[in-house]
């Protein structure tokens, strides 16, 4: 069944790179890289963007995988996808899309040549999500009610949402992992889902790549999209890893 239902945004001149955008949960290709500017600010940099919609989350969700082989599946149909885009290919995640970029980075025969991580800590929190769409209360274990803003301006039904919440609320164990490219760790400073992340550190040093941090002072896990300065360190940091 196609769980991809992507867009190409290419650049006007010559594409030096091929950069594989995935959103956050509940967002869109809309919300998290158009509006804020980055698929303008990629394209002026020479790069393409081919920007894919996590599962669940478009028009047709319907008549996508409803089991518990969604991620799966998903991470499967990507891996098939990237070569046939034009190379070099690299990863752009938000939230719980940085989570699928992880995912692709740890298989061994991944082949993105590096990957800029936004919002992404070491703890999968879709059932802190899922409990909230259920029972409009917070987890016991994110009594700060993590994803009230994410819901509150979604365009995804709720419905579709809590399918993709339950079906995704496995073990997040990046410490276990082998990451194969060098990476760029992107959050705000007050992003409460990236407080973790020394563990993604870890993880990508451990496998004997590069790994850059940057924390965008005054944002949190949200604003930090918008930030120029987000923007502007992950082109850099794609120019000097297009492989």
């Amino acid at each position: 069944m196609p769980l991809l239902n992507a867009q190409l945004f290419e650049p006007d001149a010559t594409t030096r790179a091929t950069v594989l955008a995935i959103h956050g949960f509940g967002g869109s290709t809309e919300q998290s890289w158009v509006k804020p500017g980055w698929i303008k600010k990629l394209n002026a940099a020479g790069f393409a963007v081919y920007a894919v919609p996590l599962p669940l989350h478009t028009a047709d969700a319907g008549s996508q995988v409803s089991d518990d082989s969604l991620l799966k599946a998903f991470i499967g149909q990507l891996s098939a996808q990237i070569p046939q885009l034009s190379p070099p290919v690299m990863g752009l995640g938000f939230s719980f899309g940085a989570r699928v970029i992880w995912e692709l980075l740890a298989t061994p025969d991944q082949q993105l040549t590096s990957a800029v991580l936004i919002g992404l800590g070491a703890t999968n929190h879709m059932d802190a999500a899922a409990h909230e769409i259920a029972t409009d209360q917070a987890s016991a274990h994110h009594p700060a009610r993590l994803f009230d803003r994410v819901l509150a301006h979604t365009a995804v039904p709720q419905d579709n949402l809590l399918r993709f919440a339950q079906l995704t609320a496995d073990n997040f164990e990046p410490g276990n992992d082998t990451i194969n490219a060098p990476v760029l760790l992107i959050s705000g400073e007050f992003d409460e889902l990236a407080q973790d992340s020394d563990e993604l550190v870890t993880a990508i040093t451990a496998s004997h790549q590069i790994c850059e941090k940057l924390a965008v002072p005054g944002r949190d896990h949200i604003s930090v999209l918008t930030s120029g300065l987000a923007r502007s360190t992950a082109v850099k940091f794609f120019t000097r890893h297009t492989g």
